[in-house]
């Protein structure tokens, strides 16, 4: 019982011995799309804080921080020519899958840990979970992976999903920062950032901060009134459209 306590102590000792943490902190908490919104920067800034019982790492440390967008449903579809025309023919739903998706590391993904520990925490591009929202075999799985690969593509075409492993600028030893693009097609939300700190393939700690992506001004309005009384909002819509119709023909018919 006393070899089994004091083997106890000691790996607590090593615990604490080893314990690192993130203090972060965003240079916006809110970011607004208006009318003539094509795009912005958001700097993230962190510290690597050790308390005094800390040991110092020799080999230093690495950082991979994540934004991603608010999660959805997303729907993936396959189109195949049929006599002469392309039309949708099969299609893959999967469920909580980020809007959107940027990566940001000192080193090479693969370089950062285990490829069991960066599928778990989905980091990197390849490592995002896409799950079927009605499940499948293992075997219809892996012949998704021709939808998934597909939906990355294209996400990373829009700018969408992003991966830059030579964008943290250390500022000190224990001091960093990086900044992301957030581009103007970028859906709106809560967003989150998830910043890891490793070394030697070791995660040491792991914080999160959130921000808002909201719509502003006339557009707020328009998308406030659009979700909360949609019936009305297609009503006017209709009505706005036949009566630009009428206007126009009515300025440009010939007399």
């Amino acid at each position: 019982m006393r070899s089994f306590l004091a083997i106890l102590l000691a790996v607590l000792v090593l615990d604490t011995a080893r314990a690192e943490r993130i203090i972060s902190a965003l240079s916006a908490e809110k970011v607004e799309i208006n009318s003539n919104f094509i795009g912005t920067d958001m700097v993230v800034f962190g510290s690597i804080e050790r308390d005094a019982a800390t040991v110092s790492r020799g080999a230093g440390y690495d950082i991979a921080i994540i934004m991603k967008g608010p999660p959805a449903h997303v729907v993936t579809r396959k189109k195949d020519r049929i006599f002469g025309i392309w039309i949708n023919r099969e299609a893959r739903s999967f469920q909580s899958i980020p809007t959107f998706y940027a990566l940001h590391s000192n080193k090479l993904t693969a370089d950062l840990a285990s490829q069991k520990l960066l599928a778990k925490k989905q980091i990197g591009m390849n490592n995002i979970s896409f799950s079927l929202i009605n499940g499948g075999t293992a075997q219809q799985q892996k012949a998704d992976k021709e939808y998934i690969e597909a939906y990355r593509r294209l996400k990373a075409n829009d700018n969408l999903f992003q991966v830059d492993n030579s964008s943290i600028d250390f500022l000190t030893n224990h001091l960093f920062k990086s900044t992301f693009h957030i581009p103007a097609k970028v859906p709106v939300g809560e967003y989150t950032i998830e910043f890891y700190l490793f070394n030697q393939g070791s995660l040491l700690a792991e914080t999160k901060n959130t921000f808002q992506v909201s719509k502003a001004g006339f557009e707020q309005i328009v998308y406030d009134y659009s979700r909360n009384q949609s019936i009305a909002f297609g009503v006017v819509a209709v009505l706005l459209a036949l009566f630009t119709g009428w206007f126009g023909g009515v300025i440009f018919r010939r007399d």
